[in-house]
């Protein structure tokens, strides 16, 4: 539990930012790409846009795999550029307990040429170790009704059926547990967190 607590910490912090901001690193900028596309408005059935909603079945095709295990299960750097091709800009950060170094890719406005969604995607060894996304613009406000209704032990599916794609995400595998900190906003502006271990609510809270 205590590694799980170590882990959630760190993404508290990091869901908060943008998703640019994942790794206190030093920013390499490489060649942008057209990762972002043209603002045309086609709503799908559950109300997001569809271009948006590529962008989040995009994010969730990216598996995680475990950083204590060299990346084993995680998606490799060559599918993840082929899904959304050259990144943005290039980070780089020490892999804890090592002498190596991982490397962080981000993409912005994915989805969305004025207002789409910022991604990262960490690797180790050439294999996702983290993801994050920010910025979804399409996410629903949540009431304080329903926000009283997601109870701990609720897991991550159920959560997400009934508050909607979140306005934030990250995932990291610490190699005991997967943790997945979710963000929301409640209908006065208020930040919700949100946080899975095993794809289980273990943490809940609202900003005052």
């Amino acid at each position: 539990m205590k590694r799980i607590v170590t882990f959630t910490a760190a993404l508290l912090s990091v869901i908060t930012l943008s998703a640019c901001g994942a790794k206190s690193a030093t920013s390499d900028k490489t060649s942008s790409s057209s990762s972002s596309t043209s603002n045309t408005k086609l709503t799908t059935k559950n109300g997001h846009t569809a271009k948006m909603q590529d962008a989040i079945d995009k994010y969730n095709q990216v598996k995680v795999g475990s950083e204590y295990n060299k990346g084993k299960g995680g998606t490799s750097v060559e599918k993840v550029k082929a899904i959304y091709g050259n990144p943005d800009s290039t980070t780089h950060a020490k892999v804890e307990g090592t002498k190596e170094k991982s490397t962080v890719y981000n993409w912005k406005k994915v989805g969305n040429s004025k207002n789409g969604l910022t991604m990262s995607v960490e690797f180790y060894r050439g294999k996702t170790i983290f993801k994050s996304y920010s910025d979804y613009n399409e996410a629903q406000k949540i009431s304080n009704t329903k926000y009283k209704t997601i109870k701990k032990g609720a897991s991550y599916k159920s959560t997400l059926q009934k508050l909607g794609t979140p306005v934030a995400e990250s995932v990291v595998n610490s190699g005991i547990s997967g943790v997945i900190v979710t963000k929301y906003y409640n209908t006065s502006g208020k930040e919700i967190l949100l946080t899975f271990a095993n794809h289980s609510l273990l943490f809940k809270g609202m900003s005052r």
